[in-house]
């Protein structure tokens, strides 16, 4: 059993780190998307909807393995 809540520990602090650093990606990014936002340009938003999704990819494809 203590085993067992130390692995859910050591998970759940894995779950925090991804959220904590998507959360600053996500922000980075939406900084990019008000400075791009005059360009009215759907390209740069398909760009960074596509970079946020990779990057989240990234980093529970490192977590799962």
């Amino acid at each position: 059993m203590f085993m067992t809540t130390m692995i859910w520990r050591t998970q759940q602090m894995n779950d925090d780190t991804i959220i904590d650093s998507m959360i600053e990606f996500i922000e980075s990014q939406e900084k990019q998307i008000q400075a791009d936002k005059l360009s009215n340009d759907n390209k740069i938003k398909t760009d960074i909807v596509n970079s946020i999704l990779n990057e989240l990819r990234g980093k529970t494809t490192n977590d799962n393995t």
